[in-house]
C-alpha cells in the first residue's frame, strides 16, 4: 500500500502549510493489519495484497503544523520512521478520522498532467481503522501553468479521474 502514494508525496511539504488540524480520534500507536487490498487500475475494490503486519501512527509537527503519519512495521516494536517531507500528512479532521491530500503537476502549458493522492484514516465505532488511498489524475491539460495549485483546484472541482484504490484495515493489538 505504501508504494502507491510514495511516488507523488514529495509535494507534501508544499501543501502541509495549507491544511488545518482539528480534533479527531486518537490515531497514535501500533495497529495490527487485518486486511489489505489494492486495485492499481481503478477505484473499485481490488485483490488482497501482502503488506506490513502492523502499522504505527505518530503525531508529528512541521513548520508549526501538527499532523499524523503512519509507518509500516514488521512487528509491534519494529517500525520504519515516518518522513514528514515525503509521507502523507493526515491533518484535516473529517467525520471519524483524518484526511491527507498531496498534489502533483508535471509538464507545461501544452501538455500538463495533474494528480492528487487522497487518503482517509477513519476509526469506526468498534475501534477498527480503515485507511483508503485513492490516486486521481488528469492528463493532456492545455492552457495551464501546470502548477500543483491547479491539481488541487481540479480535485476540488471533481475533474480528476480515480485511477487506483488501496484499502488497509487494522485494529489495535
Amino acid at each position: 500500500m505504501r508504494s502507491l502514494p510514495v511516488l507523488t508525496l514529495s509535494f507534501v511539504a508544499l501543501t502541509i502549510g495549507c491544511v488545518e488540524t482539528a480534533t479527531g480520534p486518537d490515531l497514535v500507536g501500533v495497529w495490527q493489519v487485518t486486511a489489505q487490498t489494492e486495485n492499481p487500475t481503478g477505484c473499485t475494490p481490488g485483490p488482497a495484497v501482502t503488506g506490513p503486519p502492523y502499522i504505527q501512527f505518530t503525531q508529528e509537527e512541521l513548520f508549526g503544523q501538527t499532523f499524523f503519519q503512519w509507518a509500516a512495521c514488521t512487528s509491534p516494536t519494529t517500525c520504519e520512521m515516518p518522513n514528514p517531507l515525503f509521507d502523507l500528512a493526515y491533518a484535516k479532521a473529517i467525520a471519524g478520522g483524518f484526511e491527507a491530500q498531496a498534489y502533483t503537476a508535471s509538464g507545461d502549458a501544452t501538455a500538463c498532467s495533474l494528480g492528487a493522492v487522497v487518503s482517509t484514516a477513519i476509526v469506526a465505532a468498534d475501534g477498527a481503522l480503515t485507511i483508503e488511498t485513492r490516486t486521481l489524475t488528469k492528463s493532456d491539460v492545455t492552457g495551464t501553468t501546470c502548477q500543483t495549485e491547479e491539481a488541487q483546484a481540479a480535485l476540488n472541482a471533481g475533474q480528476l479521474t480515480c485511477g487506483s484504490l488501496a484499502v488497509l484495515t487494522a485494529t489495535r493489538p
